[in-house]
């Protein structure tokens, strides 16, 4: 297996950022936990230091050299859990599943700063009924948010969506996006100019679960088909994206090789077409939760695997919109497990965060690469995973 001493060597040491001496977690890796603008980092997730699961909110104003105290964002007697965050000019908006209106009634809530943070709005309960709502993911267009989840108040768990044309002051109805037989899981939003684009796993063909993918190029007013984007027999599930420029960057975790492995495939014409499928991983052992964020004509991805014994952090980067990758770097070396990953780029720093048991508890941790989303140079003959083939249409059900 080879790994990449010259990328690992460009990130600084790990920084603890939380002392809460309970369980602390991140989102989903769906979604993300971690929100980057220029010099500016929040982050968010749960914790059980008051008794109960509450969400949290953290923030530096100094690309992460120093961190401002925990503020809770949460305060009732239920569990509030799984929070993703974006960023936008000063607005920071957080989204988190919480049971305060029954315990076995899972809702979707949310809530908002603007003024990056300082003060936030009262929270706001998002879905109404009586199945779980959880698993969101959240993404902007100009002023309109747009809302993922997964639901199963169809009696079998779908993707629903609704929007908001007011940065997040009111918003409009669900809408069930996939209506599919089987399980549709965990969905992923990203968007980029008037483009959404929602990816998720499902077995409606009766078998092993597949990765879908469906877009709208109206702001989410209309939607295009369903469209399955792996076909093998493993099973495909998980999926993270990024969309930049025109492009749409996709990784998941396969089973087919026997074992768990990342893989990616990409869209160079927003989501028209598709490339074949990717290996990125081979480490003969777990690799799971994958994180991608992309800039310019890098493409990061990070998740842990325990190819060493123990759970860590590894991470590689595509220097040219995914169309190679450099060697796996490991981020992580301590006795303990390091989980679930987290990905923000802002300028040409590249930041990650993710769960830590080194501590004796769950804690979040923190890395920077101060010049990682600059060119990265290796020598060559390293092992580079090329991707090859034409653009293959997937085909749509």
């Amino acid at each position: 297996l080879l790994l990449c001493p010259a990328v690992r060597a460009q990130w600084t040491g790990d920084v603890r950022l939380t002392y809460a001496n309970e369980s602390s977690h991140p989102g989903s890796n769906n979604s993300r936990s971690i929100a980057a603008q220029r010099d500016s980092l929040f982050i968010v997730w749960s914790d059980v230091r008051d008794g109960n699961s509450e969400i949290y909110f953290k923030r530096s104003l100094n690309a992460g050299l120093t961190w401002e105290s925990d503020r809770r964002l949460t305060d009732d007697p239920a569990i509030s859990s799984l929070p993703c965050i974006l960023v936008q000019g000063v607005n920071v908006h957080v989204m988190w599943f919480d049971t305060r209106d029954g315990a076995s009634n899972f809702e979707i809530y949310y809530k908002r700063s603007t003024d990056a943070g300082v003060t936030w709005s009262q929270d706001t309960r998002l879905t109404y009924d009586d199945a779980y709502s959880w698993y969101q993911s959240i993404a902007a267009t100009g002023s309109n948010l747009h809302a993922v989840w997964r639901e199963s108040r169809d009696g079998n768990y779908d993707i629903f969506y609704k929007r908001s044309s007011d940065n997040g002051l009111t918003w409009g109805t669900d809408t069930n996006l996939t209506q599919a037989p089987g399980s549709s899981e965990t969905p992923c939003i990203t968007a980029l100019g008037s483009t959404l684009h929602v990816l998720w796993f499902d077995n409606r063909d009766g078998g092993a679960y597949e990765i879908y993918y469906k877009r709208s190029p109206d702001h989410g007013f209309s939607w295009g088909p369903d469209v399955r984007l792996t076909n093998d027999a493993g099973v495909s599930f998980g999926p993270c994206a990024e969309a930049k420029d025109s492009m749409v960057h996709v990784i998941w975790q396969d089973s087919r090789d026997g074992n768990w492995e990342l893989y990616y495939k990409r869209s160079t014409d927003r989501g028209l077409t598709w490339s074949t499928d990717a290996r990125l991983t081979n480490a003969l052992q777990t690799t799971e939760s994958p994180s991608v964020a992309a800039s310019g004509p890098n493409v990061h991805v990070a998740w842990w695997d325990n190819r060493d014994g123990n759970y860590e952090i590894y991470y590689k980067v595509s220097t040219d919109r995914g169309s190679t990758w450099q060697p796996d770097a490991r981020l992580t070396n301590d006795g303990s497990w390091s989980q679930f990953p987290h990905l923000a780029v802002a300028d040409s720093m590249l930041h990650v965060m993710w769960l830590d048991g080194r501590a004796g508890n769950d804690e979040i941790y923190y890395q920077q690469n101060p010049t990682g989303n600059a060119a990265v140079s290796d020598e060559p003959g390293t092992g580079i995973t090329r991707v090859t083939g034409t653009p293959a249409m997937a085909r749509s059900t």
